[in-house]
């Protein structure tokens, strides 16, 4: 608001025209100049309006066209990612398709693996069972001959190194132990020795070890001094599979013979010729 000092423009006024006169000009002065200032200030306010209404009008626009273009930009955006999901579902499909005749196509081909090791190995036991059954044949045969060999041979070597007169011929047989088992026999004999009846009894292998031995006084001489105490146990063999066996034999009580050993000598149960 426009203030303005009438007291001073009516004093200036005085000095042409009377007082009263001063202060009317001087008031209608100020009345004049206060509404030509009001005017004024109208037409401004009314132009800073109406820039204001344009500016604000060219805002509003600017602003609709961004957001026009934002929510264009949001729907390509959506559309793009919505593409993209239809494609990852598609390759997602494709991919357990794919996973799936390889899971198949697999299982096939370990249903074929097994079916082939299944009859390689039916193909390889067979082949095993008729190499044990010709292994053991051939065992059979070789320990046949040696025990052949003993029955032939033992009656002198025993007669010469142990003082011992067998009173029948040896035999394989099976003798019963306490319990009423059959036992088999490789080697099985009466002797006497000093006046005492002993039971010779006796096995063949080929290649004697320690062990062998330990399992032949186990399971016959022990199983069989219960019903025979007068055991003499022998133990014949091609070879030996380890340096001091002749040293544990020994130990244990066992006469030990190798195959080297039986030399061509009648046997004293043989007939004359």
């Amino acid at each position: 608001m426009l203030i303005i000092d009438t007291g001073k423009i009516a004093k200036r006024l005085q000095s042409v025209m009377d007082a009263h006169a001063a202060e009317v000009l001087a008031e209608v002065f100020a009345e004049t100049i206060q509404h030509a200032f009001e005017q004024d200030m109208t037409q401004r306010l009314d132009a800073i309006r109406r820039e204001l209404a344009e500016h604000r009008a060219q805002t509003d626009q600017r602003f609709a066209a961004v957001l026009e273009e934002l929510r264009l930009q949001r729907q390509h955006t959506e559309e793009q990612i919505s593409l993209v999901r239809e494609e990852v579902a598609e390759l997602r499909r494709h991919t357990d398709a794919q996973l799936e005749a390889l899971r198949q196509q697999t299982e096939a081909q370990i249903s074929l693996v097994r079916e082939e090791v299944a009859e390689l190995r039916r193909h390889t036991d067979a082949q095993f069972r008729d190499l044990r059954e010709q292994l053991g044949g051939l065992g059979m045969t070789v320990g046949y001959a040696l025990e052949d060999l003993a029955y032939n041979y033992l009656p002198d070597l025993l007669r010469q190194d142990y003082g011992i007169e067998l009173t029948e011929g040896l035999v394989r047989t099976f003798v019963r132990d306490a319990q009423g088992n059959y036992l088999e026999v490789n080697i099985w004999g009466a002797a006497r020795r000093n006046g005492q009846t002993l039971q010779i009894v006796g096995e063949a292998k080929s290649q004697l070890s320690k062990r062998a031995i330990d399992n032949f006084l186990r399971a016959r001489v022990q199983r069989l001094s219960r019903v025979y105490p007068n055991l003499f146990p022998v133990m014949v063999a091609y070879m030996i599979s380890e340096p001091d066996v002749f040293e544990y034999a020994q130990q244990k009580g066992v006469a030990l013979y190798l195959s080297y050993q039986f030399q061509p000598r009648r046997h004293p149960f043989l007939p004359s010729t």
